[in-house]
């Protein structure tokens, strides 16, 4: 195919919208999490297969592979921990052997901050790839994680690239971090260390809330918000004093593996960034247990366990957990205690008439867990 002619997305609406992809496009797409990228990537791949285009996909995080073995599918595998010149000097390689006219598919360039410890370094794997890319007149999918990355990182991509789409999909708990959010998917309070922090009402600490209809999603913008509502310390048993305690999550960094950090933290590189400037460069990790909740069989489990239970109680139930991993990610679960929730008999819709401002003492949008009740204020 020549330069620039058009390509199928293998969503026709979408071809509509942008007036096609072209050949030498690389697109990069801005989501929320792998799923939201899936929904996009899978019926490309489809349209690729029908068309007999060359189709690779360049596998190189660790997190759950965005595509699976299948005919008219190449699969190849890279590792980031070489470093960046020799994974970037294999990535080079791979697209020279495949040549013009090739589709690709990469892994989430989110993953690769973990593993270089800088964003920046991503942006510049992107800077250098891209290019090479669209001599070749390929086209190239890639997917990066909304909010994860410092402001000139994702300048990097955005400066380079073809296409850069910034995709809100609609997404689906008594509490629900969007509208749209599936309330009977069930949530989480989940918290690193002991569970009481999740339990126990703590001030300027926070624990991750998690809808199971999108777990991976975040309800704050951007990453210095999620660091300010993240949280800060951990309870912990003091074998040498044989008593339980809290401290703070900074004061055991240099005690944890780097494995265990890469499981439940992230680290906040714009304030990295703000420190170096001040010449007082040092890591900043704060936590999100976002590797965690992108590991789909931990949240589908999850989801299992709360339906088979609630089907056993005829009830929503509320359970108390704990999850133990290993470098591996591989994760056990027990179970410590469940209780039925009762949220009453479904009772006719009630409408609440407009009162003035003076008159109302406090208001909840959305739902609320557990029954509703009249009861005087005294």
């Amino acid at each position: 195919m020549a330069a620039f002619d058009k390509v199928k997305s293998g969503i026709p609406s979408a071809d509509q919208l942008l007036d096609h992809i072209r050949m030498g496009d690389n697109v990069v797409w801005s989501v929320s999490n792998l799923d939201e990228f899936r929904f996009f990537a899978l019926p490309f791949v489809e349209q690729a297969i029908e068309d007999g285009r060359n189709l690779i996909y360049m596998r190189f995080a660790n997190h759950e592979p965005i595509l699976t073995p299948r005919e008219g599918l190449k699969i190849y595998e890279f590792d980031p921990d070489k470093g960046f010149e020799a994974f970037t000097v294999d990535i080079y390689n791979r697209i020279t052997a495949e040549g013009k006219d090739a589709f690709y598919v990469f892994d989430s360039l989110s993953s690769l901050q973990s593993v270089w410890y800088t964003d920046l370094m991503m942006g510049n794997f992107f800077r250098v790839t891209c290019p090479y890319l669209f001599r070749l007149d390929t086209v190239a999918y890639f997917p990066v994680i909304r909010g994860r990355h410092s402001f000139h990182a994702i300048a990097q991509i955005r400066d380079t690239t073809q296409l850069f789409l910034d995709v809100y999909n609609n997404s689906h708990s008594f509490y629900k971090l969007d509208k749209n959010m599936d309330p009977s998917a069930g949530l989480l309070r989940i918290v690193t260390g002991l569970g009481t922090r999740a339990v126990d009402r703590t001030e300027n600490d926070y624990p991750r809330l998690v809808n199971l209809d999108r777990p991976a999603v975040s309800m704050y913008r951007n990453v210095a918000e999620r660091h300010r509502f993240s949280q800060r310390n951990m309870d912990v048993l003091d074998i040498t004093k044989n008593e339980l305690t809290t401290i703070s999550v900074d004061s055991l960094l240099e005690q944890l593996p780097l494995w265990f950090k890469r499981s439940v933290m992230e680290r906040d590189m714009e304030a990295e960034n703000s420190l170096k400037r001040m010449g007082r460069w040092r890591q900043v990790w704060f936590i999100t247990c976002q590797k965690l909740l992108e590991n789909k069989a931990f949240t589908d489990f999850m989801q299992k366990i709360l339906k088979t239970l609630e089907k056993a109680y005829q009830n929503p139930v509320d359970i108390e957990y704990t999850v133990n991993l290993d470098e591996n990610g591989d994760f056990v679960l027990n179970l410590v205690q469940c209780r039925p929730l009762f949220t009453g008999k479904e009772g006719r819709q009630i409408d609440i008439p407009k009162l003035p401002e003076d008159r109302i003492f406090f208001e909840l949008k959305d739902s609320s867990m557990g029954t509703s009740a009249k009861k005087p204020i005294r």
